[in-house]
């Protein structure tokens, strides 16, 4: 029971999880209490979907956090585990363009197909 309950109020108060402006937080925002999100180290994400029974663990073996928001929000759009706001609101931070010193795009994080 406690463990339905704070997963309960993590998908109520995403901005308590992690902050503003984090992949957590805008994925949590967009489902509106349907989908539970969480980082953790060294790009660890763990997403849970109750409605669909679906739990979605992950770590990019790197440690870069960028490729794994890159691959949650995949697995979520491709496996369509979430509301779709979510990963179409995530699209910023997990699929930015990529820019040099300049501020010059050179280049943009994207997923292939399965």
């Amino acid at each position: 029971a406690a463990c339905g309950h704070l997963l309960q109020c993590m998908m109520a108060h995403p901005e308590m999880v992690a902050g503003t402006d984090r992949l957590d937080t805008v994925l949590m925002r967009a489902a509106k209490g349907k989908l539970m999100c969480k980082a953790g180290g060294e790009a660890v994400f763990i997403a849970v979907v109750p409605e669909k029974d679906t739990v979605i663990a992950l770590k990019a073996e790197d440690g870069a956090g960028c490729a794994a928001q890159a691959a949650l929000c995949g697995l979520l759009e491709w496996h369509r585990r979430a509301a779709a706001e979510g990963p179409v609101a995530a699209q910023p931070i997990s699929f930015p363009t990529l820019k040099n010193w300049r501020g010059l795009e050179v280049g943009e994080i994207r997923m292939g197909t399965p």
